[in-house]
């Protein structure tokens, strides 16, 4: 068995539509954006002092769910499929991530 040990993750910084994003709350209430910044920072803040290199990405308003960057893609240390999603508010957002992705990768295999 291979196991891989990732030292790098790309992070997309929340925008105030989040808010207006897809959510499973069974109140229905929309998640606060102060709420999501400050446990979004939270993350940051733990893979950076578990020694995980972050590249940050800014905030894309178009699209409420960007934050979730492990969703248009899957990532391989060799290469990357970009994902479409079938939610109407996420299609789009794969296309937001191409260039730190290669850039990443290339520098994974050099």
């Amino acid at each position: 068995m291979t196991v891989y040990q990732f030292n790098r993750a790309i992070l997309r910084d929340p925008a105030p539509s989040v808010s207006s994003g897809l959510s499973a709350r069974e109140d229905g209430e929309p998640p606060a954006f102060k709420i999501v910044l400050a446990e979004h920072h939270a993350y940051a803040e733990a893979l950076a002092a578990a020694g995980v290199e972050l590249v940050r990405l800014p905030a894309l308003d178009a699209f409420p769910d960007s934050v979730f960057v492990e969703d248009p893609a899957l990532v391989f240390t060799e290469a990357a499929i970009l994902l479409r999603a079938s939610a109407p508010t996420r299609q789009g957002e794969a296309e937001q991530v191409p260039e730190k992705l290669d850039a990443m990768i290339t520098r994974q295999q050099g």
